[in-house]
């Protein structure tokens, strides 16, 4: 009975061990895979936090440059501009204009603004709880235009450098001449209710003669900018409470008394971020609810054995719900580092291609000036047809291959849409009389003279759509129609395409559109053809919010209509780069060009298209050449490649407009001539201080008609 007993108690005892070792175990995987999930909240957390901020600096960015491209700002005109940049903004409640006012100037200064603002006007500071006339300085920085103008009125006029904490941040944004932020304060308002725990930005704006002018400030206040984020994560409070900190001051807490209650908790995380001057300290916890698991089960062994389980089912669950994320986000990672290889490939193959047919377009234009003969002339006609065209190719392939990757933009602007149809028909009416074609084209009476939308995709969907039509018309006729619809308050702009040409075989006019491919093969062998004009035509059409319709009978002939809603955009008021609107006219007959490029070949074909005009071309074949040469002579206009080795055309044009701001020397216009023809490369150099971008291989029309631009 004794030995039963024993080996039952034992039994019990390996079975209670058993199960206990099973939950301590389960519980210690089940620990683990919880701080790794902490782990990854947090990290979500602290870009979510910078990505708002840098979103609000963002925003005063743009205020900034609008003033420095500005002269004279209006009040009408800053209430225009900032008024979307207030929409969407987390937490940003107000953005301001705080000029520079000299001690000497004040009672001018103050006259001034009352006449402009029609209301009065004083340069003030707060004291006891109220605003009182500003004490006599130096120097003021007022409040002068906050917008939205109800946020808090009683700001206009105040002193921002009779203010400690606003004062040390200007102080620091004028040295470091970037964006700074203040320390958490509290707003200036004669009101109580209304004040709020809030953060300045201050961004320094300097004129074009490079003196400091003013700060341009952004207003947020701390709930409101962590709001985005907790709606984000509604859950995040409670799974992983946080606070941020400047230096020892709190900024945020999810909870009251969150510190005090966790302070030097082992289960917390640490990260420090970057913010506008400033180093904010993030830490969050793990609720200790989430760390009370069960460790013991006192049920015997079928219960641990159920337990076990259970949590080993849960385990494998989360386990395989992790890996599963993991692998989401290598796999979206791997695809965004083959898409930007894809585009880093483009931008090489479009450089190297576009370089060497450069030479080849460029000689072509001088040959045909020179012709000796007709019949030599229409030999170097034929390459010139031939090399826009390989050219032609190489754009569709570009465009095509952006937009499936999706790192294609439409451009939209206002412009002549007439115009842009005459053109594309008149080349298209040439090509169609070559033939022996009937071609006509009509206009209804309501379609406007300027449209909004994307020139150039508009250009090639008319181009490459009448250009197949002539290709496959052997003889009849061919008509464009252009009209506007009124469809649900909605204005469209159609357009059809007829001709009487081979037409498309039944079932075949899905396959028209798929890339590289061509509705029968035997048309490929005998009309010729990449398979990309159709497909680019209807991926624009898409981008601009249309669609595309293709109705045909095989031998009769076929029609394409087309459908693109018309946008009732704004048009832009232009505001002027530091260097775009300037007079760059020179009272010298001869004008002094400093062409920079690194290949032979291209040097000799500037010389070549400028040899007979007034100019003097002299040539520097690097980036550091280029910067020796404008600091010993003087010149009217620089050509700037931009792919050069060791110093590139971006680099070399950014140190000669940090040169012209030392030296106060009035702004060369630098042209950039580059073979990178993607947007992203035309605004790099615009950012870079360039006045224009022209796309290799240049033409020397072009390139004569840019010149005439600044002389």
């Amino acid at each position: 009975m004794r030995s039963k007993k024993t080996t039952a108690i034992y039994t019990l005892i390996i079975g209670i061990v058993v199960s206990t070792l099973f939950s301590l175990f389960i519980n210690y995987l089940h620990l683990k895979n919880v701080k790794l999930e902490a782990k990854v909240l947090f990290k979500q957390l602290s870009f979510d936090i910078q990505q708002t901020i840098e979103s609000n600096i963002a925003t005063l960015d743009s205020l900034t440059s609008f003033y420095k491209s500005s002269d004279q700002v209006q009040e009408d005109e800053f209430e225009t501009f900032t008024s979307h940049l207030l929409s969407g903004n987390s937490g940003l409640v107000s953005l301001n204009w705080n000029p520079i006012v000299k001690g000497n100037n004040r009672k001018v200064f103050e006259t001034e603004k009352q006449k402009e603002l029609k209301q009065e006007f004083k340069i003030k500071e707060f004291y006891n709880n109220k605003f009182v006339d500003a004490q006599a300085q130096e120097k003021y920085i007022p409040v002068v235009f906050s917008m939205p103008k109800n946020f808090n009125p009683s700001i206009r006029g105040f002193n921002l450098l009779s203010d400690p904490i606003r004062r040390d941040a200007i102080l620091k944004a004028e040295n470091l001449q970037k964006t700074t932020s203040t320390a958490p304060l509290t707003l200036f308002s004669e009101d109580a209710s209304s004040r709020q725990k809030s953060l300045i930005l201050f961004s320094p704006v300097e004129n074009k003669k490079g003196v400091l002018t003013g700060f341009t400030s952004a207003v947020y206040t701390v709930s409101d900018a962590f709001s985005k984020i907790m709606d984000k994560q509604s859950n995040l409070s409670q799974q992983l409470p946080f606070i941020v900190q400047d230096k020892n001051e709190l900024i945020f807490q999810t909870m009251p008394n969150i510190f005090n209650e966790h302070n030097n908790d082992p289960t917390e995380f640490h990260t420090q971020l970057p913010i506008a001057g400033r180093v904010w300290q993030i830490t969050a916890f793990m609720q200790k609810s989430a760390l009370l698991i069960l460790l013991f089960h006192w049920q015997g062994l079928a219960i641990g054995t159920i337990v076990f389980l259970s949590f080993l089912t849960a385990y494998l669950y989360m386990l395989n719900r992790l890996e599963t994320e993991e692998h989401l986000r290598s796999t979206k990672e791997l695809a965004e580092q083959s898409n930007q290889a894809k585009s880093n490939f483009l931008a090489m193959m479009s450089h190297e291609i576009r370089t060497p047919m450069n030479t080849v377009v460029g000689i072509t234009d001088v040959l045909i000036e020179n012709a000796h003969n007709k019949e030599e002339g229409q030999y170097l006609e034929t390459l010139k047809t031939a090399s826009n065209s390989l050219l032609g190719i190489i754009d569709n392939i570009l465009d095509m291959t952006r937009i499936e990757s999706g790192f294609f933009e439409l451009s939209y602007q206002n412009f002549n849409f007439k115009e842009l149809v005459t053109e594309v028909c008149n080349l298209s009416l040439m090509l169609a009389q070559n033939k022996g074609l009937d071609f006509s084209f009509t206009m209804s009476d309501n379609l406007p003279q300027f449209i909004t939308s994307d020139p150039k995709a508009m250009r090639h969907i008319l181009s490459n759509t009448l250009s197949n039509a002539i290709k496959f018309t052997e003889e009849g006729k061919i008509i464009l129609k252009t009209e506007i619809r009124e469809e649900a308050d909605k204005q469209w702009l159609s357009f059809s395409i007829y001709d009487e040409g081979i037409g498309i075989k039944e079932g075949m006019l899905d396959n028209i559109f798929q890339l590289f491919t061509q509705a029968d093969s035997s048309i490929t062998r005998k009309y010729g053809g990449t398979g990309i004009g159709l497909s680019i035509v209807k991926k624009y059409t898409e981008l601009l919010g249309g669609e595309i319709q293709v109705k045909s009978t095989q031998g009769q002939g076929t029609e394409f209509s087309f459908h693109i809603p018309l946008l009732n955009l704004p048009q832009e008021k232009q505001v002027c780069g530091p260097n775009l609107c300037e007079n760059h006219s020179s009272t010298q007959a001869i004008k002094k060009i400093l062409s920079v490029d690194d290949c032979v070949e291209n040097q000799k074909i500037i010389q070549l298209f400028l040899k007979k005009g007034p100019y003097n071309v002299t040539l520097a074949s690097s980036g550091q050449e280029c910067l020796n040469q404008i600091k010993q002579n003087n010149y009217d206009l620089i050509l700037m490649d931009i792919q050069m080795p060791e110093m590139d055309g971006l680099e070399t044009t950014r140190k000669i407009r940090q040169w012209e701001k030392a030296k106060q020397h009035h702004p060369i216009p630098i042209i950039a001539l580059t073979a990178h023809a993607f947007l992203e490369d035309k605004r790099n150099s615009f950012n870079a201080g360039c006045n224009e971008h022209i796309t290799k291989p240049i033409k020397k029309d072009a390139l004569l008609a840019i010149l005439a631009k600044y002389f």
